[in-house]
């Protein structure tokens, strides 16, 4: 729920901050159809899952903006492409999940070793970033040289 939240809210955000106002009130009629979407599905899931079917219901509505967000910047940008360069590569990503699951292992144990395996999982990730996205990296320095 909560990264469905962070997604549809960057999406919207960045849409809202490049449409012009036509495009504007058309992404207007968007909100309110997925607003109306929203309280007939919580409706019809809130008797049968209670609080979960609220939940269920603003995932589903919130799934609908996001994926209007991306068409409108599939069209505008003719494509995807920049945001793919923009997502870390599958190494990166299996390498954090298992230095997570190796610290939420250890969270269990004294604090010592919990710490100590949070600061190897910490290097692990750093040595992961280097190794598999040095030219990231490379792009950010240069990025902070041009601010100073």
């Amino acid at each position: 729920m909560i990264s469905i939240l962070a997604v549809n809210g960057i999406t919207e955000a960045f849409v809202h901050a490049v449409m012009t106002p036509k495009e504007l009130a058309s992404a207007n009629l968007v909100l309110l159809i997925s607003s109306v979407l929203n309280v007939i599905a919580s409706v019809l899931l809130q008797p049968y899952f209670g609080a979960l079917g609220l939940m269920l219901a603003n995932c589903c509505t919130m799934s609908i903006r996001i994926a209007y967000a991306l068409c409108y910047v599939h069209m505008r940008f003719r494509g995807l492409g920049f945001l793919t360069a923009a997502l870390p590569r599958i190494n990166v990503v299996l390498s954090m999940l298992v230095m997570s699951a190796c610290t939420w292992y250890t969270s269990t144990a004294g604090f010592v070793f919990h710490f100590a395996a949070g600061m190897l999982s910490l290097a692990g990730i750093c040595l992961s970033l280097g190794t598999w996205e040095r030219e990231t990296v490379t792009h950010l320095r240069s990025l902070k040289n041009k601010i100073e």
